[in-house]
This record gives C-alpha cells, structure tokens and sequence, in this order.
C-alpha cells in the first residue's frame, strides 16, 4: 500500500484485491476477453519471476480493482438470494487463491522488505567495481533491517577487500550474533583474523566453518594456508582437500591449486630439511611471504622473503630466488640459487632452477646437467625429467632423451609433440 495513494485511501491490501480480481477468471473467459486475461496473467507472472518489490504489481492493480469489485457484488448478490451452492464454488477458488497471495514464501518481513532491495542493489554495485556505491546500498539494508545476516557479510567482504580489517570484523561478528550457524561468516571472520596475525583466533572460527559444513572447499583452502603459516604438517592434507571438494566453476580452484603445489614443494623441502639436520619447517617470515604472494594481499612480499633468508636458511634462499624469478628478474635470482646451493647440498628443486636458469641463458650444455642432477636428488619431480629428455634430444644423445622422457611419462607427465617426437 505504501506505492499506491488509492490503496491508502481506500486501505484494502493487494492480497485482498488480488484473490477477489483473480476469481473473476471464469467470468472472463465466458466473455472471451482474451487479452484482458493475457494483460493480467503475463503481467503478473513476470512480476514473480523477476522482481521482488511490491511496486512493479501497481500497473495490475486497476484491473483487479475492477474486477475484485465484480466478484464482490456477485458474492453479495448470492448472499442475498441465499444461493449456497454458487456461493461454495466461488469460495473454493478464492479460498486457494487468498492463501497463495497472502503467503510469505521468502519470509520477507514487511516491515523491512524493501532492505532485500538494497542488498541486491549492492551485489549489482559490487560487481560493476563500484565499491562506494555497494557499500552504500548495503549500508541502507542494514539501515532498514539490522538483523538481515547477507548484507552484513557483504558489506564486511567489501570492507576486507578495501583494507578496512577492523571494520569487516564487526560486520562479521554481527552476522554471526544474528545466525551463529552462517558458515560463510564464520569462515570470513577466520581469515580476516588469521591474515591480520590473529592465527589461533582465526583457526577456531575456519574449524567452527568446517564443522558445520566439512565439504566447505574455501574453508579447507583457508585451513591448508593457516597451517602452512604455522608450520603444521596437516597442511598438505588440508590443501588435497581443498582441491577435492572446490566446485569446478569456483573462481577460487586455480589459487587452491597453486596452494597445493607450493604445500608438495614445502613438503618435499621439509623432509630434506629434516634429513639435512634443519627444522622441517622453514622460517616464519618465508612462509607468511609464501602466504601472502599467493592471496596477494600485503605489500610486503619481497621484505618478508628477504628477512627469511638474512640468517643464510638455503631453503629461504631458494624461496628469495624464486619470487625473483617468478617476478622475472632473473639475474637477481641467479647470486640466490648460487648461494642456496653452497650452503644446502642436494636440497630439492635447486638444481632443476639452476637449470631453468641456465637455459634461459643458452648455456644447454650445464642446463642439462643440472637437470640430470634434480632427477637424481628428487626422482619424483617429473619437469626435471621431461626438461632432461628435451635438452638431451637437441644434444643429440637419442638413447639417453629417450629414457628420460619415458620416465617423464611413467611419472604422468603429459604426453605433448615434443616428448612424443623423443618417444617416436
């Protein structure tokens, strides 16, 4: 009523117009006016399809009005004459229909509907990169529902991506207290207070998540990063599950699986470590890095990796030269992996980056042996084998090409043109 001064005037609800207009329909079609009847049914079956604000249905309202006038003077007639039976019939279909208009099938307060309006609104914003705007329009949801959970949590996801950590905690907190089982919100607060340093708070809320739902994959992912941060073992297992349970359209499985490959490579470095007399583990400053180059959200990458390798770690060395090399800045990689190989013997996937870097600068010859030397230290790693078969080819040594890229294969390498043209 609050779009329609008539109906305000008149104070009689849409779900009372409503069923008495519907239940002209028989009459309608007596008269055969169709497209009346098609103005009416079209109309409104848009309406419910597509909106969910009360004010699209006011173009129908004239014509329920008319025709809800109608069925109430035959209903009074009928009354008047005492025609029972006609009255039942008329009864039995603007009963059903009365029930239908006058359901609340998405438990929209009407006190606060129009706040659904907003939040949606904000979902638009946020999507077209108008961040000021969403926080706005989620902002005003609030305003008019304060208990409505999905514009607090969206509103604190835009504060998170906007740097304001402090702010998207409360927002977060506030969910929870109007639905302590919202799972996304749990998981939201998790991250936010783990990647804020808040790492033993953040795990309660990610395990809380994981409780409620343990096929949640964002949740796993976000568990597999605490725990490499905290240097837990568990890591590895938490990332496999991240992997597995992700949706396939989730936009979030590539950073889930580059998280488990840098997890199988601190893995792999961890038992060489071990062996070596170092702590499995590598130090904290290199892992919160590794953390923080994969969710980039820290400025501070490069001097979080160069504070892990000051005290001389190689595996931070390597790790240094490796976020060089990724960012291609080669020759400062080149002096790192130099210094990680004096100081860490036969540790895995230092000789195969040596090799990398040989190649790319011409020199074959010890690119080769260089990858040659990975698949002696870390028979596993198939990219040292394929690249072994691949240098070994264009040096001519047939057989010796030919049993690195089998082993390529065996170890599941893909099978491309140019390790089928060695296998051929």
């Amino acid at each position: 009523m609050r779009y329609s001064w008539l109906m305000r005037l008149l104070q009689i609800p849409f779900g009372l117009i409503a069923p008495l207009g519907l239940a002209a329909t028989p009459f309608l079609l007596r008269r055969r006016t169709f497209l009346l009847l098609a103005f009416l049914y079209s109309y409104a079956a848009s309406i419910v399809l597509f909106f969910v604000l009360t004010r699209y249905r006011i173009p129908v309202v004239p014509v329920l009005l008319l025709l809800a006038a109608f069925t109430t003077v035959h209903l009074v007639e009928e009354v008047r004459r005492r025609d029972w039976r006609r009255l039942l019939q008329r009864a039995a279909l603007i009963v059903p229909l009365f029930i239908i208009c006058n359901t609340n099938f998405y438990g929209i307060s009407p006190a606060t509907g129009e706040a659904q309006g907003h939040f949606r609104l904000g979902i638009i914003y946020q999507g077209e990169g108008r961040l000021e705007d969403a926080e706005q329009e989620y902002r005003a949801s609030i305003r008019l529902d304060p208990d409505y959970a999905r514009s607090r949590l969206n509103l604190g996801e835009l504060l998170a991506v906007t740097g304001r950590g402090e702010e998207a905690e409360e927002q977060f907190r506030e969910a929870l207290a109007i639905d302590p089982s919202y799972t996304k919100a749990h998981l939201n607060l998790g991250t936010v207070l783990y990647r804020s340093g808040r790492l033993a708070e953040g795990e309660v809320e990610i395990r809380r998540a994981l409780e409620l739902d343990g096929g949640y994959g964002r949740a796993w992912l976000h568990m597999a990063a605490l725990s490499l941060l905290e240097g837990e073992r568990a890591a590895g297992e938490e990332a496999r599950k991240a992997a597995a349970t992700l949706d396939a359209t989730d936009p979030i499985r590539p950073l889930a699986a580059e998280l488990l490959g840098r997890i199988e490579e601190v893995e792999e470095m961890g038992r060489w470590r071990e062996a070596s007399g170092l702590p499995w583990e590598l130090p904290l400053p290199t892992r919160e890095a590794m953390v923080a180059e994969l969710f980039r959200d820290r400025v501070d990458v490069e001097a979080l990796y160069r504070e892990g390798a000051d005290g001389g770690d190689p595996s931070a060395l390597y790790a240094l030269g490796a976020y060089h090399y990724r960012e291609g800045r080669v020759d400062d990689a080149a002096p790192l992996f130099d210094a990680a190989r004096e100081r860490g013997r036969g540790m895995p996937f230092l000789s195969f980056a040596l090799g990398v870097l040989r190649a790319r600068q011409g020199e074959e010859e010890e690119a080769l042996r260089f990858f040659v030397r990975e698949t002696e230290v870390h028979p596993s790693f198939a990219p040292a084998w394929k690249n072994a078969a691949l240098l070994s080819a264009r040096a001519g040594s047939s057989a010796e090409a030919r049993r690195f890229a089998a082993e390529y294969v065996r170890l599941g390498g893909e099978r491309d043109e140019g390790i089928a043209s060695i296998l051929e």
